[in-house]
């Protein structure tokens, strides 16, 4: 296990539901119908939490990839707000998903903390 990526999971995950709790009274309140901003941006949360967790538990850094890359190609299509008959869409969203995946596990790796090698 990765302590750091299941940490960062976690925090992630905490903010995400703070902004739930702030942003949920608010759209009722001013009485706003679409729904559909709120869920997309607590995904946008939710989604990196889910990642980094896979991350910290599984052994293979390829498996979390995929998952984050599909995750962030699905909200990002969300709020584009295509439709699944438009293919160059969804291309685009994968493509910019890739790279997003790409910077997030740059990120976290220079967090890592080095271990030692035993020889």
């Amino acid at each position: 296990m990765k302590k750091n990526y299941i940490i960062a999971g976690a925090i992630i995950g905490i903010i995400g539901i703070l902004m739930a709790w702030i942003y949920r009274p608010y759209v009722e309140a001013h009485q706003i119908e679409d729904l559909y901003i709120g869920d997309t941006l607590e995904c946008l949360f939710f989604i990196p939490t889910g990642a980094c967790l896979l991350y910290g538990i599984s052994n293979k850094y390829s498996f979390g990839k995929v998952v984050l890359i599909i995750a962030f190609s699905t909200v990002l299509y969300n709020v584009i707000g295509g439709d699944f008959g438009f293919f160059v869409i969804r291309l685009v969203a994968i493509l910019v998903s890739t790279v997003a995946t790409y910077f997030i596990q740059k990120c976290i790796s220079r967090c890592a903390v080095p271990t030692k090698v035993n020889r």
